[in-house]
């Protein structure tokens, strides 16, 4: 093609090795950064010479899979059941209603969620004639094989969430799981939950999220009745 040249790698190598330098000598060593996601740890290849290229490079900016979306559910354990490492993890085998937002198991294996199989496993949930809904701005490799797809603007999951929140206090949900669970009910930081969620109606971020009230307000009495 016209102004493209093909070229060996070792020679492509020299010329990102020799712009690392560069970058790295006009604005420092931590101008370069790193991100390090879960292909490296399935992927021998990547976890023996990771580090390697790590100690070359001598850049304090490095960030993960764990740094980005694992962290939050540490702190999330942490607070609601004492430890960062006990996190609760779904029992995919038996799971009848699958809600992912922003996840894509079938590209990741699950992250924390880890299992084998992971699109089989999916199928399996809509063969007992159970439901798999993906909550993503991208048409992922999940959101392909799931029941739903719905498509949400980016950086609004946190509407979404607390507006699903709201409609479980006022469909009456969180009630009936006090009722039938005296561990939450002997939570007092669950019921300051109704009053930091009941501005964020469903029709409230029906517009910036992209997902219509009717459809938020369906997902979430699909996702609490689930057995």
């Amino acid at each position: 093609m016209a102004g493209k040249k093909e070229i060996s790698w070792p020679d492509a190598l020299d010329k990102v090795a020799a712009g690392i330098q560069t970058v790295q000598k006009q604005y420092g060593q931590n101008a370069i950064s790193i991100y390090l996601g879960n292909p490296n740890v399935h992927n021998m290849g990547g976890m023996l010479t990771i580090k390697h290229l790590l100690s070359s490079l001598k850049t304090r900016s490095r960030f993960s899979a764990t740094s980005i979306d694992q962290l939050p559910h540490h702190i999330v354990s942490m607070h609601l059941f004492g430890h960062m490492l006990r996190i609760p993890v779904p029992d995919v085998n038996r799971t009848q209603y699958m809600l992912i937002i922003g996840g894509n198991p079938l590209a990741s294996n699950g992250s924390i969620m880890t299992a084998p199989n992971m699109r089989q496993k999916l199928k399996d949930i809509k063969a007992r004639n159970g439901k798999v809904v993906v909550i993503d701005p991208r048409r992922t490799e999940t959101a392909d094989i799931a029941s739903e797809h719905h498509f949400i603007r980016p950086a609004t999951d946190v509407l979404l969430l607390l507006a699903m929140l709201n409609e479980i206090y006022l469909q009456g949900y969180a009630k009936k799981a006090q009722t039938n669970n005296r561990a939450v009910a002997l939570m007092p930081e669950i019921e300051r939950l109704a009053d930091f969620a009941k501005d964020y109606s469903a029709e409230s971020v029906a517009d910036i999220t992209g997902i219509n009230a009717i459809e938020i307000k369906r997902l979430v009495k699909e996702l609490v009745v689930a057995q």
